[in-house]
């Protein structure tokens, strides 16, 4: 079990402001993220009441497999930690929990060759709206797959989950912001 670090407003408002530097300065420190204290010249997080016991799958052939493990384990966790929506789904949390559980996920299933990638999918990119930024943030967006197709009461209830994951075109469908 680790504390989770979530991020302060400055530190989201520094590295929004900053983002291309952030971005060289990560596509570059793949293997340690405590660079970022040093890039915004304080520690841009601060310790939150959570505490997880949790990994992201990376090591799997098969990225659908891994994916959906990944969306059930966060849906599990928050569920059984009694996590809400408006918890799961604020950038402090979402970029807190990336920082804290998933840096080496995120380059794992990034494609770092632009910035608005960083900015999108380790954060939240706002200039297509809310809902959109919720959309691509690599955590809720696996959520929220996991949030909306399981079905509580049935056998299998993550049967429609994976699904929705073995069928990628399904997955835009889950993945776009106005649902």
């Amino acid at each position: 079990m680790s504390n989770m670090r979530v991020f302060t407003d400055k530190g989201l408002d520094y590295i929004h402001q900053n983002m291309s530097e952030f971005f060289e300065l990560m596509k570059n420190n793949r293997n340690d993220s405590n660079w970022i204290k040093d890039f915004c010249k304080r520690d841009p997080t601060t310790s939150s009441p959570f505490d997880f016991d949790f990994h992201f799958e990376t090591n799997s052939l098969n990225p659908s497999e891994s994916e959906f493990n990944n969306a059930v384990n966060l849906y599990e966790l928050f569920k059984n930690n009694k996590i809400g929506n408006a918890v799961i789904y604020n950038e402090k949390f979402a970029a807190g929990f990336m920082y804290s559980y998933g840096y080496d996920y995120f380059f794992w299933a990034s494609d770092l060759a632009k910035e608005t990638r960083v900015s999108a999918t380790f954060f939240f990119d706002y200039r297509s709206g809310i809902r959109m930024a919720l959309a691509r943030q690599l955590m809720t967006r696996l959520y929220r797959v996991a949030e909306s197709t399981v079905l509580e009461d049935s056998e299998d209830k993550y049967e429609l989950t994976r699904f929705v994951f073995d069928h990628p075109a399904l997955r835009r469908i889950v993945y776009r912001p106005n649902l």
